[in-house]
């Protein structure tokens, strides 16, 4: 199986106001095999990512209503798809300070056009496997962090319960005639047990999937994040967002 195959068909999108270009770029992405979208209209270029979730974006420099510059700057003031890679793509032959200025808003790279179809083709594994890495790295400190705490929680609270939960056997014990009593003591065994349960599962994270808890707040979803067939927290492409 080549790398191309291995990125599990990541999407990219093109801005370019150049109708023949854009033929060219979908061409070339499925003849790599890679899923690709594009637009010639800069203004509705956020509202078409937004909807394609792409992986990696090539932008055109000059283009009408708004050039490239500009829209990086959209981009990455928008939260919703700052995450995602940009690649600043001209026929210019551009100065030092035009490639400066698109590096210092956020781009990733700049490449002139024409560009070589290998060069291309390298850059585009380049940035999805430092990509992917990232985003495996990304998950890997999240996993462990939550199974630290998990580590953390059953040293620092183990004590605890089992204070208490012999201190509700030892009541229960003393008053074998009270219900509620023993009631307590059934609540109290089951609750401890309850929480070793939920420690247990949290050192058994393979990944770390959130969801809603209130306005503001997010909380693990633990069953998502037992499963590794559940998608990960992110923007469903690899990365949180980001993240192939």
């Amino acid at each position: 199986m080549t790398e191309t195959e291995n990125e599990a068909r990541s999407k990219i999108f093109f801005v370019d106001d150049e109708a023949d270009l854009q033929i060219i770029y979908a061409g070339l992405c499925k003849l790599w095999g890679y899923d690709s979208s594009g637009t010639q209209d800069p203004t509705k270029a956020i509202d078409a990512i937004l909807e394609y979730q792409p992986n990696l974006i090539f932008l055109d420099l000059l283009m009408p209503h708004l050039n490239g510059f500009q829209l990086l700057e959209k981009l990455k003031a928008d939260k919703r798809v700052a995450h995602i890679p940009v690649v600043m793509l001209t026929g210019k032959a551009t100065a030092v300070p035009d490639k400066v200025q698109g590096l210092s808003r956020g781009a990733l790279d700049y490449l002139l056009k024409p560009i070589d179809q290998d060069e291309m083709l390298a850059r585009i594994q380049t940035y999805l496997r430092a990509q992917k890495e990232a985003k495996d790295e990304s998950q890997k400190r999240e996993i462990d962090a939550v199974r630290n705490t998990a580590v953390f929680l059953n040293h620092s609270i183990n004590n605890l319960l089992m204070t208490i939960q012999c201190a509700a056997e030892l009541d229960a014990d003393e008053n074998e005639d009270d219900p509620e009593a023993q009631e307590r003591r059934h609540l109290i065994v089951e609750s401890v047990s309850t929480i070793h349960e939920v420690v247990e599962r949290l050192k058994k994270v393979k990944q770390v999937v959130v969801r809603s808890y209130a306005d503001t707040e997010e909380m693990l979803d633990i069953d998502s994040s037992l499963d590794a067939d559940s998608p990960p927290t992110g923007d469903g492409n690899g990365t949180d967002g980001p993240t192939e």
